[in-house]
């Protein structure tokens, strides 16, 4: 139980967020290496003044002298937020392209980018806790207790 009010206390300092806080344009950054396959995920997350966003996710991956480069997946949908909760739904996804592609399936190709679009396909309804932000970052945690850093 102190664990609890703990956290709701370090919390309680966002309770004033605004509209304008966390309208605008984030953007996170993820760099993975498993097993020599390394990825870079790059999203570009758009929360508009109609309660609208977009969101662009381009990955790249490589192993050895095979590789993706910015295979993009766009998605969007609407937002709301009410004190220290930031919800996401999203209505429509685009199908993913690649800019760049080496010695890399179609097979491959295919698995890789439905993957990355079942993010989005799987759960449309994102349910996030803004556990810091200012002027130019914004930390979330998903229900999964996943934690990204975004900037402005």
């Amino acid at each position: 139980m102190k664990i609890v009010i703990m956290v709701l206390l370090s919390f309680s300092h966002l309770y004033a967020l605004t509209f304008n806080d966390i309208m605008g344009n984030w953007q996170a950054v993820t760099q993975t290496n498993n097993s020599g396959t390394l990825t870079i995920e790059k999203e570009y997350l758009h929360l508009k003044a109609d309660y609208t966003f977009s969101v662009v996710l381009s990955v790249s991956v490589q192993k050895d002298d095979a590789y993706i480069k910015d295979l993009r997946i766009e998605a969007s949908g609407i937002w709301k937020h009410r004190d220290n909760i930031l919800v996401i739904v999203v209505k429509q996804i685009e199908m993913p392209y690649a800019k760049e592609v080496h010695l890399i399936s179609q097979e491959s190709l295919t698995n890789l980018s439905n993957y990355f679009k079942d993010r989005f396909h799987k759960e449309p309804i994102r349910i996030n806790i803004i556990k810091n932000i200012d002027k130019n970052s914004i930390t979330l945690v998903s229900d999964k207790l996943l934690e990204t850093v975004y900037t402005r």
